[in-house]
């Protein structure tokens, strides 16, 4: 709600200012209030103005917002039933971004273990008496993506938790390409299947499957608490289906606001553009702040937290110092910054390493531990494949879907293959340490657009390494 509120005040504090401004100039009522609405449209539709004015500039934006009124001042005629429709326009213009917040509510999964194919499990079997920490961090790249697309080294922090005991999955691939198909197929453990589903219907199905997960569903069956990390993304910000919710900031829609900034005035509005880089930082910190607060809950406990980082807007230096001048986008030309890519990757890598100390200082029965990313990065990704204007090449295609993998077994097992595909990682940890019989899924990797959700494309042959001829079970 307060989502809704912060601009809708900014809203009604822009319009005042212009209309009494004018009143004071002696403006007619109507006229003023024609120039007021008229403004308005301007502020908030200048993303949309931007993006169909071809060669547009501020300076164009400036010269029309100047001689529109003094044109309007000088027509002898009644404005009423202008302003009335200008005001209409503006409003449907201010609510667009609000779009997507709005059809993003709650749904329950159908979903039982029959359609992922279960069959049973082996007699009595003796559960682990250990957490289960799953932690997802938003578009971190695998160590190949790093070294071909950024010529970065991440060798320091793969070692450091390969002493811990880890083992890191070097030659990963997710098998969609962005966060909510990777969360969906994966929590769920199948592949995702062609929908009839719009793109204003698809973010309740994700939400659906993403919250109420077959994966939480089970190790609930198995007396597990089922703890949710709270990522402040709209999809993973809430979950009414888990045991313990950790929410951060809770009454704030980034997503909304931020959307709501790059198509209008406000992103040149410092206070805003502060605003909104402080709820970023504050999500991402809040949400390693609520994982260790995780820590000292007693009861066997499934904890998932999906963290939006090293994902753009980079608001991260690599010590976690504020980044000035910092592009507040989440997509596109924003990723053509790889040193600020780097440099958020490097505090999420100081963060990460400070929870796992953590983790281990205070677990009395060292946990089961999944680290691992959604997705690759985009830095090559021309961002018009993802609204079906432009086809992806493999090079885009091996950065976006190159994941970062990683798992801490205490007794060592040695049931991930380097190659693992994740839509079979808990098949294996289920068939391992709760005796189940879950088939492991040959590998696939489809690519899919914002505008087609449930259109799925093999580019399998596209993502295999040179070794690799045919993709096996992983």
């Amino acid at each position: 709600m307060i989502s809704i509120l912060i601009p809708m005040g900014i809203v009604l504090a822009i319009t005042s200012f212009f209309y009494f401004m004018l009143r004071l100039l002696k403006v007619v009522r109507e006229k003023a209030g024609f120039i007021t609405s008229f403004l308005l449209l301007v502020f908030f539709s200048y993303g949309y103005i931007v993006g169909f004015w071809e060669g547009c500039r501020i300076g164009h934006i400036v010269a029309l917002v100047i001689v529109v009124p003094i044109i309007i001042l000088f027509l002898p005629v009644r404005m009423k039933n202008f302003t009335n429709a200008l005001n209409l326009v503006s409003i449907v213009l201010i609510l667009f971004p609000l779009t997507n917040v709005a059809l993003s509510a709650t749904g329950s999964s159908k979903q039982s273990e029959q359609d992922i194919g279960h069959v049973s499990s082996r007699g009595e079997q003796s559960y682990p008496e250990r957490d289960i920490f799953h932690i997802v961090v938003d578009a971190y790249a695998g160590s190949t993506a790093l070294q071909e697309y950024y010529g970065f080294d991440n060798s320091s922090f793969f070692n450091h938790l390969r002493r811990k005991g880890f083992v890191i999955a070097d030659e990963s691939y997710s098998n969609y390409p962005a966060t909510w198909w990777s969360l969906s197929s994966m929590l769920n453990m199948r592949y995702l299947e062609t929908k009839n589903i719009s793109c204003k219907e698809a973010p309740k199905w994700f939400e659906s499957e993403i919250r109420n997960n077959v994966v939480a569903r089970k190790l609930k069956s198995h007396g597990y608490k089922y703890v949710y990390i709270g990522s402040g993304w709209e999809s993973t910000k809430d979950n009414e289906h888990a045991d313990i919710v950790y929410k951060g900031n809770k009454w704030i829609n980034t997503e909304f606001l931020m959307a709501l900034g790059e198509r209008s005035f406000l992103k040149f509005l410092p206070l805003w553009v502060n605003y909104i880089k402080y709820n970023n930082r504050r999500n991402v910190i809040d949400s390693f702040e609520n994982l260790e607060k995780a820590l000292h809950l007693k009861d066997r406990k499934y904890v998932f937290a999906h963290i939006f980082c090293p994902h753009p807007p980079f608001v991260f230096g690599k010590g976690g110092e504020n980044v000035p001048e910092s592009e507040l986008e989440l997509v596109g030309a924003v990723w053509k910054n790889k040193e600020r890519y780097l440099n958020q990757l490097l505090f999420t890598n100081g963060k990460l390493i400070q929870l796992i100390d953590k983790i281990f200082e205070k677990a009395s029965n060292p946990p089961i531990i999944i680290l691992q990313s959604d997705h690759g990065s985009s830095s090559s990704v021309d961002h018009d494949i993802w609204y079906d204007k432009a086809k992806p090449t493999t090079h885009m295609l091996k950065e976006q879907f190159c994941m970062f993998n990683s798992f801490y077994f205490p007794d060592r097992a040695k049931i991930i293959p380097n190659g693992i595909t994740p839509v079979n990682i808990f098949r294996r940890i289920f068939n391992h340490y709760f005796g189940s019989t879950y088939e492991l899924l040959k590998r696939k990797n489809y690519f899919v657009t914002n505008t087609k959700p449930f259109t799925f494309h093999d580019v399998t042959e596209d993502l295999m390494m040179p070794k690799q001829k045919q993709p096996e079970n992983g």
